[in-house]
Order: C-alpha cells, then structure tokens, then sequence
C-alpha cells in the first residue's frame, strides 16, 4: 500500500503489450482519413478522404463476384457507409461537380445492378437481409439528393428503400428479436439498426 491506496505490479510484457496496442490504436486513429477529420479538418485531410470515397464507390461499381451476387445483403453496408461519409463530407467541403457526378454513377450502378434486383425480389421481412438491401437503397438515393445529384435514379432509390425500412420496422416484433442468432444482433442487425438515427 501506497499512500492508501494499492500498488499494483503489472508484469513488464503486459505493459509492452499495452503499450504497444495503445501505439498501434493511435497510429490507425490518425491515420484513418474520416477519424482524423474530426481532429483536423484541414484540406490535405479532406482532400485525402474524397478520394478514398471516390475509390470505395468505384470499386463497389465494378463489384461482380460471388459474394455480391450470392450475400448482396453483405456488401450492402458498404454502399451505405460510402454513400453516408460522402455526405459528412460535404458538410465540411462541397464536392466538385465532376466529382459528385462520377460518385453518383458509381453508387447509382452499384445499387442498381445488386441491391435493388434482390430487394424487389424479396418479400417483406424483419430480418438483417431486408434490413440492409432497404437502407442501401435509402442512403443512397438520400445522399446523391443531398449532394446535388437529384435525378430519377437518386429517387428510385429512395423512393423504393425508404417504405421498405418503414415496413421492416413495423415487422420488428416488441422484444427485438426478429428470429436470428445472437451474432447477426450484435455484429449485423445491431449496426445496421444505428443506421436508422441517420
């Protein structure tokens, strides 16, 4: 005891260990371009985070694998997330026109050829698979209206996702629990459901 208080004698790989996670964490943290923005909203920050979302969404537009075809339910939240930082983003610097356009192609073709093909093939459920197509389409069409890209596309999207979240909602039993494993809770509806604040 030290002054009252106990002294606690942790092993010294144990302190190197946490030492190191802290390093590791930190370093991540400020390297993260959309993590680093809240700390430093300079333009080189900025401008290093349109391009990793003008990346993402590019890379979602040429998506044709198995896993997108057969678990479209997946990918899904990328687009979402794409689609959502894109829009913080523009709170802090508007996108360039040509920027916002090629965005928007992207997305749009993204949501289009995936997720609104297994969407209308679905019937209304309230499981983490509706879940995910229906808010895709919603904050996608959402966010290219927001930056300036409102055209029949960016509606459909919308227009077709956000009853659908409605829908899922209102099948979503009183306890929460809509049938599926604890895992899919915590680590896929849990997160798709933080969406709906949005």
């Amino acid at each position: 005891m030290e002054g009252g208080r106990p002294v606690i004698h942790a092993p010294s790989d144990l302190l190197e260990g946490l030492e190191s996670l802290w390093n590791d964490q930190s370093r991540e943290y400020q390297e993260n371009q959309f993590l680093g923005l809240l700390l430093d909203p300079s333009d080189h920050r900025i401008q290093r985070a349109e391009q990793t979302i003008l990346a993402w969404a590019e890379t979602l537009s040429g998506w044709d694998n198995d896993a997108t075809e057969n678990h479209t339910w997946c990918v899904a939240p990328h687009v979402i997330r794409t689609a959502v930082y894109a829009t913080w983003l523009a709170m802090l610097k508007p996108w360039a026109p040509s920027a916002s356009r090629k965005l928007a192609t992207d997305l749009k073709q993204f949501c289009s050829r995936h997720v609104a093909a297994v969407l209308n093939g679905r019937a209304p459920s309230a499981d983490n698979q509706y879940l995910s197509l229906s808010l895709a389409c919603t904050m996608t069409g959402d966010a290219l209206i927001r930056l300036g890209e409102d055209d029949d596309s960016a509606r459909w999207l919308l227009d077709m996702g956000l009853p659908r979240v409605r829908k899922w909602i209102g099948l979503m039993p009183k306890d929460g629990y809509s049938g599926e494993g604890s895992t899919y809770h915590q680590d896929v509806v849990g997160p798709l459901a933080a969406w709906l604040s949005m």
